[in-house]
């Protein structure tokens, strides 16, 4: 074996381009899959280290006024909790919220990631990702309310490691919205008249079932009812998108990496294994002669895998190096301008390191092994003799009546079928990263273009009690939950009652006794229309069942709306009663009266805040899908040259010319690439809609698929440059090809 094993050597250093290639692109993907492991362990395990530290709240209620002491303490009692007030201001000032909260040292403490605290009335401790959109830095000065404040220090809020400003938003804020902090005396200076009246609970015994805990604040909730307590919202930790997103997103960031990795590894193993062929058929007169000199089949298995092995290794090694080093500031920069973390502390994650390391050595070995095995067990005289095929009555392919050198090509493919098939499989999946990456940003930009078409009012007022206010259009809202058909989950809508002839909504019919629904809540619970929908109060027992009569125009958001009187009939409320004003201009109402506006801007910056957000994304996704391409391209095109380089000799013997010869093999490659690019699209389109669908359905919002027609041509013009560049490589490599190779071969 020593004397056998030092054409190992050799035959490395003249492929060298070959294995070289394979070599990077493993470096190179499993550096960004292990980075992105080690990262996201990290991340986590930062987060719920801030967790525990900061006494995360278990839940939250907002009421429209202060609760009074001996109610506090009953409800303590009762429910076993501790109650901490948590009062917040928000304060609009253009198109930026801050969300002013006073010292916090009892229940979700501020973490500092920079500067320090406020205690002067005057200082402000601001979210850290929102100063650096805003290139806010650490001294500089804010008014908000009249009154200058210094910033004091960034922060991280554990209840608001997503900055969402409402919980049923799409996406974080992380350039209009600010969670802050400011001192006791600080908060005083405010508008007092404005303040949030926010109770966050504790739980007195820990490890609280998800049912129980559910189960408690809907008990809370029907008591604050009973005791006359207008009650705004009541959340649990499990359903606070500020505090669950991020745990959640990587939750489902890990299952997809380990699934995308394992079809990249899969593919490296299939490539490595046409190789594999090509080597053996290549050198069976030599194999032949080894077997017959007392060689065993192992240990010619041995020989043949110790290559693909050793260059597996090579790029499992250098790849967790580069993750660990410096590729992990590249997933730190992405996690930290889209989450509020506290400083991150790296933990290596030792089960994914043993992942990424173990996965594509195992995968290499028992895909090529079984190959081997099978192809080693021939007689010595059948590969002697180059008889490496399976015996059986072979049908003969009649090609079609065409010039000899397009059946030349059509020979060409037929021959190596197998390498074009795993061709086709390498350009598929680089096609479906590369439609993935490029496909997000214009999907958010056309769910922008469609909410600023649609007919949403641009402000919509609610207020805390009913005001009379002229000529502006007057709507009922109550918030409800459905159960989403595909996730289980119960999901949050919002059921508006509106005028007869709105304004703003002319093609709903108010004079049916039913529901429009947005066509997000349709796909969401598999109904049409014509179908019965049952509503459940999120905090009460009550249920609603509308009949479905048609869809409105809500790009985005789960909505439904009903006449007015239909509304006030099926909820209890009065003939009068309304909870706000739709407008097309800006009203002047007291901000004491109202208690939120909604505009069509912030509904149209959760796609520009989703598109900052995965934009981050793009270029890596892009790396790695080019990577593919050239290096499958590469190889596999390569593979079919030097299993044929003996039949261009030939060629050339007869009289062909280079460039003749080379529109033969390389045409037939051109004719596999561009089919598989052309052929791959219709699989590429049905794939994302299932992976998107996956990604979306479980969101409190709906995302129309939409990719446009530009994309698909583009990924087609990427694949074939790409074929093109490595074309020209080839064509070095047919010209040093000599007549003399076939003078040489005696068989």
């Amino acid at each position: 074996m020593k004397a056998l094993n030092k054409r190992l050597k050799r035959d490395f250093k003249e492929n060298i381009g070959r294995y070289g290639s394979i070599i990077i692109l493993l470096i190179v993907v499993i550096g960004l899959i292990s980075a992105f492991f080690t990262v996201g362990n990290s991340a986590k395990h930062t987060y719920q280290t801030t967790e525990a530290k900061s006494n995360i709240e278990d839940g939250q209620f907002i009421v429209e006024e202060a609760i009074e002491d001996s109610f506090i303490q009953t409800l303590e009692d009762d429910y076993n909790m501790t109650l901490y007030q948590d009062y917040y201001i928000d304060y609009i000032k253009d198109t930026i919220t801050y969300r002013i909260y006073n010292t916090r040292d009892q229940v979700n403490k501020a973490t500092i990631y920079q500067g320090y605290l406020p205690s002067k009335d005057n200082e402000i401790a601001l979210d850290r990702i929102f100063c650096m959109n805003q290139g806010l830095a650490i001294n500089d000065i804010i008014t908000i309310n009249n009154q200058d404040f210094i910033i004091s220090g960034f922060v991280a809020l554990s209840d608001y490691s997503s900055l969402f400003k409402n919980n049923t938003d799409l996406m974080m804020d992380t350039h209009t919205f600010s969670v802050a902090i400011v001192s006791d005396a600080g908060f005083k200076l405010l508008n007092q008249e404005t303040i949030t009246y926010k109770y966050s609970y504790v739980f007195n015994q820990d490890n609280l079932s998800e049912k129980k805990q559910r189960e408690t604040a809907s008990d809370l909730a029907t008591t604050l009812y009973k005791q006359g307590i207008t009650l705004s919202s009541i959340l649990v930790s499990f359903d606070n998108q500020g505090i669950v997103f991020f745990i959640e997103d990587m939750g489902s960031d890990v299952p997809m990496m380990m699934a995308l990795y394992g079809i990249f590894v899969v593919i490296i193993g299939f490539v490595f294994s046409i190789i594999i062929r090509s080597t053996v058929e290549s050198e069976a007169s030599m194999i032949g002669t080894l077997l017959a000199s007392g060689y065993s089949k192992f240990q010619l298995m041995e020989h043949y895998l110790t290559l693909p092995v050793f260059v597996t290794c090579i790029g499992v090694i250098v790849g967790n190096i580069c993750a660990n080093t410096f590729m992990i500031d590249v997933f730190r920069t992405v996690y930290y301008s889209a989450y509020s973390l506290a400083p991150m502390q790296f933990h290596l994650n030792y089960v994914m390191v043993a992942f990424t390391s173990l996965l594509p050595i195992g995968l290499i070995i028992i895909i090529n092994g079984s190959y081997l095995f099978r192809v080693l067990g021939m007689t010595p005289l059948r590969f002697l003799r180059k008889d490496l095929r399976k015996h059986k009555k072979r049908k003969y392919r009649k090609l079609p009546n065409v010039s000899f050198m397009n059946r030349f090509r059509l020979r060409v493919i037929i021959q190596n079928k197998a390498s074009f098939i795993v061709l086709f499989a390498g350009i598929f999946f680089a096609s479906f990263l590369l439609m993935f990456s490029l496909g997000l940003t214009p999907m958010f930009r056309n769910f922008i273009d469609e909410i600023n078409k649609s007919s949403i009012p641009n402000y919509q007022y609610i207020l805390k009690k009913p005001i009379e206010y002229q000529q502006v259009e007057k709507f009922n809202l109550v918030s409800l939950e459905f159960d989403n058909y595909y996730t289980s989950d119960m999901m949050e809508i919002s059921i508006y009652g509106i005028e007869n002839d709105s304004n703003f909504y002319p093609e709903i019919d108010t004079t049916k006794n039913g529901i429009y629904l947005s066509e997000g809540v349709l796909k969401k619970t598999n109904k049409k229309i014509g179908d019965s929908i049952t509503f459940y109060h999120p905090y009460l027992e009550n249920k609603y069942q509308f009949e479905i009569v048609g869809i409105c125009d809500y790009p985005s958001s789960l909505v439904g709306f009903i006449s007015r009187e239909y509304f006030n009939r099926s909820f209890d409320k009065s003939e009068d009663y309304f909870s706000g004003y739709f407008s097309d201009q800006e009203l002047d109402i007291d901000e004491k009266d109202r208690s939120t506006v909604i505009t069509k801007e912030d509904v149209a910056a959760a796609g520009q805040q989703a598109i900052s957000t995965f934009s981050q994304m793009t270029p890596l996704l892009m790396i790695a899908s080019i990577l593919v391409y050239l290096v499958v391209l590469f190889i596999l095109s390569k593979v079919v040259i030097d299993r044929n380089a003996l039949n261009m000799s030939y060629l050339k013997i007869f009289g062909y010319t280079n460039k003749e010869v080379r529109n033969v093999y390389l045409t037939s490659t051109l004719l596999v690439v561009a089919l598989s690019l052309f052929i791959s699209l219709p699989f590429i389109y049905v794939g994302l809609i299932c992976v998107f669908e996956f990604v979306f359905m479980g969101l409190n919002s709906y995302i129309k698929f939409n990719i446009p027609m530009y994309l698909y041509i583009e990924i087609v013009a990427i694949g074939f440059v790409t074929y093109f560049a490595i074309n020209l490589l080839h064509v070095r490599r047919i010209n040093k090809i000599d007549m003399n190779d076939a003078l040489k071969d005696r068989e």
